[in-house]
């Protein structure tokens, strides 16, 4: 005895209903893979009240087969609490299909939590909040010094800016660049392996008597990387014009003084500038600066 398949065509629409098939007579392991498909389906041809309850359960239902474009607007008449505090934020609809009610975690979920800020060089560890998923860091290398006796300024550091994702994660090492001493490039700064910062530039005494100043560091793997400025170049011949030092995100390095006044006042990842008394002097570039902006 051969067996044939019967195909849709064969049929009337409505033909065969619920009352005509008795229960259980069709099962998911009778029905070739494939052979019910959505184009086969007239619109609305599977209502509510043809699925008897706890027909249809998650075992029977393929992984990604239900997406979001396959379900309509939430029907008026579906009131109840959907969500766990557990697990995501609890939304209640009235029979309206009006939200009476939604849980803290919804109404908080994204808000800003505080700022932690590292400005001292060296390494750190930094440990994330039990309620910290995401944060925005801003990463500045340390700036470059400058050169003795009126010479060119030092470069700032560079900095990267990047949003992250560290739900998964427990901390996160870190390093603040140190500010470079007299003619010597700042330090790289970084937060883990997301991103880092170059220093700024140093500017080593030159035989000229006119000097140029150092180039400014850069951000690395940011979703923003920013330049910090370069120094300015000095004039050995005119003491009365020394140079200043590259500016960073933070704001300005050392200016140019004639005298010792507010030489080393600085931004973080300012370059070091220079001023001239009684024989010149310079000042060095400043720390590097990692902050951390938290976000539930």
């Amino acid at each position: 005895m051969s067996t044939t398949r019967v195909s849709q065509g064969l049929f009337k629409y409505n033909v065969i209903n619920t009352q005509v098939l008795s229960a259980q007579c069709v099962t998911t392991e009778k029905l070739a893979l494939s052979c019910i498909t959505p184009d086969l389906i007239p619109s609305r041809g599977i209502l509510s009240n043809h699925i008897a309850l706890n027909s249809v359960g998650s075992n029977h239902i393929q992984n990604s087969t239900v997406l979001m474009r396959h379900i309509s607007a939430l029907n008026p008449d579906i009131a109840g609490t959907y969500g766990s505090l557990s697990s995501v934020p609890v939304i209640t609809f009235d029979t309206k299909g009006v939200v009476s009610q939604v849980s803290q975690l919804a109404v908080l979920s994204g808000r800003f939590l505080g700022i932690d800020t590292y400005a001292n060089a060296g390494n750190f560890n930094w440990t994330r909040p039990a309620d910290v998923n995401y944060v925005q860091v801003f990463v500045t290398g340390g700036g470059g010094g400058a050169g003795s006796n009126a010479w060119g300024g030092g470069g700032a550091g560079g900095t990267a800016i990047k949003y992250i994702y560290v739900g998964n994660l427990t901390s996160v090492s870190l390093t603040v660049g140190a500010g470079g001493g007299l003619g010597s490039t700042g330090g790289s700064s970084s937060f883990g392996s997301f991103c880092s910062a170059t220093g700024g530039w140093g500017v080593p005494d030159q035989n000229s008597l006119r000097s140029v100043g150092g180039d400014g560091g850069t951000g690395v793997n940011g979703d923003i990387n920013l330049q910090g400025g370069g120094g300015t170049g000095g004039n050995y011949y005119n003491y009365a014009v020394g140079s200043s030092g590259g500016a960073s995100y933070w704001g300005g390095g050392s200016k140019s003084r004639f005298d010792t006044a507010s030489v080393n006042v600085r931004a973080p990842g300012g370059g070091g500038g220079t001023h001239w008394n009684t024989g010149g002097a310079y000042s060095g570039g400043e720390n590097g600066i990692v902050v951390i902006y938290k976000y539930s």
